[in-house]
């Protein structure tokens, strides 16, 4: 006997039934209702039939994101179609301020996005942190819907809260390609953030080398100043990204700029950071190495030695550095080391002769600092390079009587002992310190 076939209900009979009319606009925990669903799986029969039997198209999730934001942000295009000839709010915002043109853009759906703007979506609205569709997707290097949008007219200079343009963060992010989008519009190119800086500026302190010789060949300023006083050359050498600053170089970005606040030149903040691969190409294309900050009249040298930066230091000191520099308080490189108690620095200089017993404004010697510090192993280093026990200061000190005044009667007694042998026998006086500080550093009382 044939079997006889199943009459199975439609789309429309089922969605008739009276208990899903009671429970059409039901939301779950997470504030979904049947149409976020539908829509979400693209159900596309079921949407229409959920909105001929009148279910609520701006219902929000608990994201506060209505139905079109869903079809909007995974671009189902039919259901975008169709909530939009229906009616659904356009301009709806979720919880962080983005509409529907907002998520497409995002998301890099072309199609979608004309499909909004076609309906007049807002294409220059700002989300909650002032940004258009088009910074969306330029951050996202989204290229064809940039290219859409910039062709439908979207604000190319639009700012966010930081009043970055789409350029900014496309440079931010290293989307090039967007870049080269955007770049066509050369009013944009030189547009500052709320810091001052330029796309150029963003490019090279974030490392993205591509972008920035995309902007050189455009020819962007390479010396316009944030409001640090710093170019791009400034950031890229503090951030220790050396492809930027070859590139900025190559395209003859000014070397020895310096910046407002402490004077800084590229150098400095390079040494100071430890940057030394970019301190070797500073140096290699002629960076001045003795010009001093005009803040503390620091040189880079100095910077690198208060900072501990050993292999700047050496990199320095290789390449002709001014070891006798002074700074605003007559000091050198080599009294920064004694007062901070850097053995090796004071090593290193010592190794590259730098001068012993050289007074600051106050007729400190490197040794008075060090005994001011406490710097016990230090002072062992000093004395070990033939530094002076007995040179005083403006005030007539001695390193054994500032020992003395500022109430460290160890310290004191120590260096007078050693006074009193380096009297009959110097080099007995430097072997017994150099053994000495050796096993200072094996117990680990100094800063290496």
């Amino acid at each position: 006997m044939a079997v006889k076939p199943v009459d199975r209900p439609s789309a429309k009979k089922a969605l008739d039934d009276s208990w899903i009319r009671e429970v059409i606009d039901d939301a779950d925990k997470k504030g979904w209702t049947l149409l976020h669903h539908a829509v979400l799986n693209d159900t596309v029969e079921m949407v229409r039939e959920l909105l001929a039997m009148g279910t609520n198209r701006e219902a929000e999730n608990s994201d506060k994101k209505v139905p079109l934001h869903l079809a909007a942000e995974t671009g189902r295009q039919e259901v975008v179609k169709l909530l939009l000839r229906k009616g659904a709010n356009k301009e709806a915002k979720d919880r962080d301020g983005k509409t529907p043109l907002h998520l497409a853009a995002e998301r890099g759906h072309e199609e979608t996005v004309r499909e909004l703007v076609q309906y007049k979506a807002n294409i220059n609205a700002q989300d909650l942190t002032g940004k258009t569709p088009l910074h969306l997707s330029a951050e996202a290097g989204r290229e064809s819907t940039v290219s859409a949008l910039v062709g439908l007219q979207a604000e190319v200079e639009a700012k966010d809260q930081k009043e970055r343009t789409p350029l900014h963060l496309a440079a931010e992010s290293g989307r090039v390609r967007v870049v080269e989008v955007l770049i066509d519009n050369p009013k944009d190119l030189g547009m500052k953030d709320y810091f001052g800086r330029t796309p150029l500026h963003i490019a090279a302190d974030s490392g993205r080398v591509d972008v920035v010789e995309a902007l050189v060949q455009k020819r962007v300023d390479l010396e316009e100043k944030d409001d640090e006083n710093q170019t791009a050359l400034h950031l890229a050498a503090k951030a220790g990204h050396e492809q930027v600053v070859l590139a900025l170089l190559t395209a003859h970005a000014e070397i020895n700029a310096t910046d407002s606040f402490y004077g800084y030149t590229p150098l400095h903040l390079a040494a100071e950071g430890n940057r030394l691969n970019v301190v070797k190409e500073l140096l290699k294309k002629g960076a001045d190495m003795k010009k001093a900050d005009s803040f503390y009249g620091y040189t880079p040298l100095h910077l690198a030695v208060a900072g501990n930066k050993l292999n700047v230091v050496k990199e320095l000191l290789k390449s002709g550095a001014d070891r006798e520099a002074k700074d605003f308080e007559g000091r050198t490189a080599l009294h920064l080391a004694a007062k901070a108690g850097y053995a090796s620095a004071i090593d290193e200089l010592a190794a590259n002769d730098a001068k012993r017993n050289v007074r600051d404004s106050c007729g400190f010697t490197p040794l008075h600092l060090a005994v001011r510090a406490g710097q016990t192993r230090t002072i062992f280093e000093l004395i070990y390079h033939n530094h002076s026990l007995r040179e005083e200061d403006n005030e007539k000190q001695s390193p054994r009587t500032m020992a003395e005044k500022i109430g460290n009667h160890d310290l004191s007694q120590m260096l007078e002992y050693l006074e009193q042998l380096g009297e009959t026998d110097t080099e007995h006086l430097r072997r017994f310190v150099g053994t000495f500080k050796g096993r200072l550093s094996r117990l680990g009382l100094s800063r290496e």
